[in-house]
């Protein structure tokens, strides 16, 4: 009998029943050639994994599926569904194509967050607080600018101070790789002159940042990346002392399939962006099932208990806890 070696753990050499083996195949073609081999490396250690975990001798499909799923980023699930089982993946897509307010399937969540004694706390009066707001979702009155504005309206209500950017509606070019900001000192801070330069001083001014996008085709829509991409000024030896103290952050994400954590690595993503200018991210707010006939701009409207949930974190948001 042969053994592998996983760091301490000593494994020995699983036979495949032959539904794994076909249902491995297919999930490898998946991807090009090209990548297979370092996917089926992924998945082979994870299911070998739970083999041994579950004292079995021989890895069947379940396993190796279960693999899979280890092995792959959570956007996978819909990919995965449609190997493994395509006829649930086509009730799950024929759901969509008709909207049923007994059988909803748009969901909101709001994240969990715990108080940590080291991340921001409102320092002001919500009457004192400016909140300055980043949609870079293209459709004006869509999903995710509803769920924004009123996430809005709760912070409103205690009395802050909002400035809103509808980043479709206005000139901003991608970034261009100069590297000027990096080594000059420019009053607009980049030397392209455009509708980004306001947003700079509101950014350094702000008490807080929300930032709302939706994902198209697995990541950020594009325009929350030539955002990224020109923010990156502000990280220069330069203008970096600007942001003298942490902001607080909240983040609001929608995206289509129906399933409540399949692109939560994207907005973890995020929080890790905007804590490279000094936002720290103590509120999030998913929404997912924008998908067929869910996805009519304002359909989340219709969601008044999601609608409440974004309410209440802006009330919260500019609140101790």
């Amino acid at each position: 009998m042969s053994f592998q070696c996983y760091g301490r753990i000593v494994l020995k050499n699983f036979e495949f029943d032959e539904k794994a083996k076909e249902l491995l195949q297919r999930i490898l073609a998946i991807w090009p050639s090209i990548v297979r081999n370092s996917w089926k490396e992924k998945i082979l250690s994870y299911t070998k994994l739970i083999a041994y975990e579950n004292n079995a001798d021989v890895i069947t499909e379940e396993i190796l599926f279960s693999g899979a799923v280890k092995a792959l980023p959570k956007s996978y699930e819909p990919l995965l569904l449609r190997v493994k089982a395509p006829q649930e993946f086509e009730r799950k897509k024929q759901a969509q194509e008709k909207v049923d307010e007994n059988k909803w399937l748009i969901e909101v969540k709001r994240w969990h967050r715990e108080d940590d004694p080291t991340e921001p706390k409102p320092s002001k009066n919500p009457s004192e607080q400016r909140i300055v707001a980043i949609l870079t979702s293209p459709r004006k009155g869509g999903n995710t600018e509803i769920l924004l504005d009123t996430f809005l309206e709760g912070a409103k209500s205690e009395g802050a101070n909002i400035e809103k950017f509808f980043l479709q509606k206005m000139k901003i070019s991608p970034c261009i790789g100069c590297m000027k900001c990096k080594d000059e000192e420019i009053p607009e801070l980049c030397i392209l002159r455009d509708d980004m330069t306001p947003i700079y001083h509101s950014f350094i001014e702000a008490d807080s940042v929300v930032l709302a996008f939706p994902i198209y085709t697995g990541r950020e829509c594009s325009i929350t990346s030539v955002f990224f991409d020109r923010l990156d000024a502000l990280r220069s030896p330069l203008h970096f002392p600007k942001l003298k103290e942490q902001k607080r952050g909240a983040i609001i994400g929608t995206w289509g399939w129906p399933s409540n954590d399949a692109y939560n690595h994207i907005i973890e993503f995020q929080v890790i962006l905007l804590k490279l200018f000094q936002v720290i991210t103590t509120e999030i707010i998913t929404a997912c099932g924008f998908w067929g006939e869910y996805y009519k701009k304002g359909i989340i409207r219709k969601d008044e208990k999601g609608l409440a949930i974004a309410y209440e974190a802006g009330k919260e948001f500019v609140t101790p806890l």
